[in-house]
């Protein structure tokens, strides 16, 4: 990617063509390589590389257009900026066209903090692939480990109670059955398959290996060979901490081929969103983001945190730096917001809603499940119970209870109806 004209664009995405005005006319350019994504609501992010000022970073001098003179503009895309050095390029509403290829153009209109324009203005193609890449799981279940998944009818889960074996269930109750014995967590529904974390305690060390079953219970396969966890299955790849190389993070395709090392830093609590992995670093106990294929390695903030679910353009965490409380942060780290005022364990966003269990303690203990609004209003208490390992399928919040031996639970979304799975 060229950086003449002192802009980075990360790919990030949103969008839906609205109506058309004509612009000034068309300008002469700088060419950047085309780009391509799978989410028609994804957001750009332009990230210049000196202060900027911010009252010409506007719609007027960034826009998107349909055609490559840039003759028209499309209507409701938002600019806005985060700080003097990073903008967001936001589609209008219903998102970007699938059919066609649009052209982010950034202008010479747009000056640094000393008045002087950028060398050139910019121009770079982008289209919306109409393939749909299928996560496994959602972010908040595999930040709790994955006891459970959904998809269609049925309800997949750790049997806890039955010595972690694999089971599924329908919605509606019925039909409830064991698939495996396999000890298993960290499950990822992708097509026809489940993938999971087969584990087991050897010589006091805890092995977890990745294998793949089908929904009805046959093909049970091995993936690979390392201690793989946490896994996480995006399409047809899988991305996980290697145990066995000191937690570095890798991928590996479905099928077990062209396994992958993306990064040397020891990954923790990963999340996958868009093109990105994100993690912490085991060496410094800090959250980056690399790209998918392993490059663009970027410290995202200073603060200590710990558990965290990356959700669009948010980062929802437990403030290690501010005794546990909950926060959230846009994914470039700035922006950064308390939700609440009290230690806060593991967290599942789902929704508007945050579902997270409080500490006490000094953060020993676990404690009550509570639910706050992504935006920090509507608290809710749902149970007394020593709350953890929080998964949510449809209306109901699965977690382990620490004060009934460590067994699955199930709450509604409104803390009714608070039952034992079997």
């Amino acid at each position: 990617m060229k950086r003449k004209s002192g802009i980075i664009i990360v790919l990030c995405l949103l969008i839906t063509m609205a109506c058309m005005v004509v612009p000034p006319p068309a300008l002469a350019w700088e060419d950047w390589p085309a780009a391509s994504t799978d989410d028609p609501n994804h957001t750009w992010t332009v990230v210049f590389k000196q202060a900027m000022n911010t009252a010409t970073v506007n719609n007027q001098n960034i826009y998107v257009s349909p055609d490559a003179d840039g003759s028209r503009r499309i209507n409701g895309v938002g600019i806005t900026t985060t700080d003097s050095t990073h903008a967001k390029v936001s589609p209008p509403t219903g998102g970007w066209s699938k059919d066609a290829t649009l052209y982010l153009v950034i202008t010479q209109k747009v000056l640094t903090n000393e008045g002087t324009p950028l060398e050139d203005a910019v121009r770079m193609p982008f289209s919306i692939s109409n393939q749909q890449i299928e996560y496994g799981n959602t972010v908040g279940n595999l930040s709790n480990v994955g006891l459970v998944a959904e998809k269609g009818d049925w309800i997949y889960y750790c049997n806890v109670n039955d010595n972690y074996k694999l089971y599924k269930i329908k919605t509606d109750g019925s039909s409830r059955t064991k698939l495996t014995d396999d000890k298993v967590w960290y499950i990822n529904i992708v097509g026809d398959w489940i993938y999971y974390d087969k584990f087991n305690i050897y010589k006091n060390k805890l092995e977890e290996k990745l294998y793949k079953i089908g929904t009805d219970g046959s093909g049970r396969t091995s993936i690979n060979n390392d201690n793989s966890s946490p896994i996480i299955v995006v399409g047809d790849w899988v991305y996980f901490s290697n145990d066995d190389d000191h937690g570095k993070l890798y991928k590996i395709r479905t099928d077990g081929s062209s396994r992958t090392k993306l990064t040397d830093d020891k990954a923790r609590y990963i999340n996958v969103a868009g093109d990105w992995v994100y993690y912490k670093n085991g060496d410094d106990y800090k959250l980056y983001k690399i790209s998918i294929t392993g490059s663009n390695r970027t410290k995202i903030c200073d603060l200590s945190l710990s558990s965290f679910n990356t959700v669009g353009e948010w980062i929802y965490f437990s403030n290690n730096s501010d005794g546990g409380k909950l926060y959230k942060m846009h994914t470039d780290g700035s922006n950064q917001a308390k939700l609440n005022d009290e230690p806060s364990g593991e967290t599942n966003v789902s929704g508007e809603w945050v579902y997270y269990a409080t500490m006490t303690d000094g953060g020993k203990f676990c404690g009550p499940l509570y639910k706050i609004r992504t935006d920090g209003s509507g608290k809710t208490k749902l149970n007394d119970d020593k709350t953890y390992d929080i998964n949510v399928a449809g209306d109901w919040i699965y977690y382990r209870n620490d004060g009934d031996d460590c067994k699955l639970y199930r709450v509604k979304n409104d803390g009714s109806n608070r039952e034992l799975v079997r």
